[in-house]
């Protein structure tokens, strides 16, 4: 009997640590993929893109024209720090062709607080603004937002999964069509390697689609 009542006292024991053994420790949450991680930002890193055309018979050729991107140091804009990028589109050229970014709140931001990047909010307008011509009554508006994760992107350099921020215009033109036949501007960035794709403005060449794609790149 004495043994009997020692079991009955054991099976309420055994099925603690038995429930204690089975119990499921939660799942560590998946780490945050940061906007550097999507473009590294580091002294010496560049890219190499080619420029294509596309016209709307959707007939594309290359234009034989390669663009040089890359970091060429930092500097201090109001107090903060800045990463210099040098990066100029040879189709049409600028006099300044120098770009000034930092990362803050996990996002790429310019000198002026534009949002370029965010790889957490693909819900936000990110940046907005309305811009006229001092040369006609022509005006457009520019929305931009993260529109796609996990696409395929393949280019010269190969084929990456890239995340897409979209720029969407609306023209308010009397005399120029490429708004209504191109209304958006993509760059596509991929994960530890920078911008792989990119639609390049040319908002009054209603009969092409002209954009850039990565050759070949050297990160850090």
């Amino acid at each position: 009997m004495r043994h009997y009542f020692a079991i009955l006292l054991l099976i309420p024991i055994l099925f603690f640590f038995a429930c204690k053994k089975k119990d499921i420790k939660p799942s560590p949450k998946d780490p945050v993929e940061l906007a550097s991680d999507y473009l590294p930002l580091k002294v010496g890193n560049y890219w190499i893109y080619e420029q294509f055309e596309t016209d709307t018979n959707h007939v594309t050729k290359s234009l034989h024209i390669f663009d040089s991107v890359y970091v060429k140091g930092e500097t201090i804009i109001n107090g903060k720090t800045y990463l210099v990028v040098c990066d100029q589109d040879k189709h049409f050229p600028r006099v300044d062709s120098l770009f000034y970014y930092r990362f803050e709140n996990n996002t790429l931001v310019d000198q002026t607080g534009r949002v370029l990047l965010s790889t957490t909010d693909f819900n936000s307008v990110l940046h907005y603004y309305i811009e006229s011509s001092s040369r006609s009554d022509t005006f457009y508006t520019a929305t931009s937002k993260m529109y796609e994760r996990n696409m395929k992107t393949t280019v010269k350099a190969g084929t990456f999964t890239t995340i897409t921020y979209r720029t969407t215009y609306k023209s308010f033109q009397p005399f120029c069509d490429l708004i209504e036949y191109f209304p958006i501007q993509d760059k596509r960035y991929a994960l530890n390697t920078g911008v792989v794709y990119e639609i390049l403005p040319g908002y009054c060449d209603v009969l092409k689609l002209h954009y850039r794609e990565l050759v070949r790149y050297h990160v850090n």
